[in-house]
Parts: C-alpha cells; sequence; structure tokens
C-alpha cells in the first residue's frame, strides 16, 4: 500500500491526517507495511494458513503485534469519533440520557 493510499484512506474513514507522505506516523505506517508482508508470506505457504501454526512462527508474532499498534490507533480515533458507541456496547442496568434522548433500560443494550 502506498503512502498516499493510506493517507486518503486514513483521512476518509477516520478523519485523521497521519501524513505517510511526508515520513510522520512512522510507527503506524511500518506496522501497516509489515502486516501486509505477514500476510504474503502466509498467503504463499499453506502450512501457515493455520492460525495455530502461524501465531508460533515469528512472522505470526510480528504480525499479531502490528495488528495491536493498528487496532490501537482506530479504538482511539473511534471513540473519539462515536463516544456514544461504548455506551451502546454494553449491558444496561438503569434508564441514561445522552444528549437530550433518555434510554429506557428494561433490555440490553
Amino acid at each position: 500500500m502506498t503512502a498516499c493510499t493510506l493517507d486518503i484512506i486514513c483521512e476518509t474513514a477516520m478523519g485523521v491526517s497521519i501524513n505517510a507522505q511526508d515520513g510522520q506516523n512512522i510507527e503506524y505506517v511500518r506496522a501497516v507495511h509489515e502486516i501486509e508482508d505477514s500476510f504474503m508470506y502466509r498467503f504463499v505457504r499453506p502450512w501457515l494458513h493455520s492460525d495455530f501454526i502461524f501465531k508460533w512462527t515469528s512472522y505470526g508474532k510480528r504480525y499479531m503485534d502490528n495488528i495491536r499498534r493498528v487496532q490501537a490507533l482506530t479504538k482511539k480515533e473511534t471513540l473519539r469519533l462515536y463516544p456514544i458507541v461504548p455506551f451502546i456496547a454494553r449491558e444496561c442496568y438503569e434508564s441514561f440520557t445522552v444528549c437530550k434522548y433518555r434510554f429506557n433500560c428494561s433490555f440490553i443494550v
């Protein structure tokens, strides 16, 4: 994935300017590229298609570390853009108000 593509996707989907073309956010850009490399490495080796085997290889360990890095930024930006999401994803035991809307919790949200 080119730096331009990564800039466009992050700006459009998350509203975050990572400036990959300018050499900023190197850790995030490197994580995305290593995820791509690990995916292709695994794709051409049928014995690594099993998650059980792949997770014990050096590529598998690096892949999981990079996935965590990318997900951390994604979660952070999702909570910034959509602060209501944590309320919706939880079980609700009492009524609550968000903005001007009142939610009755006689059911699981």
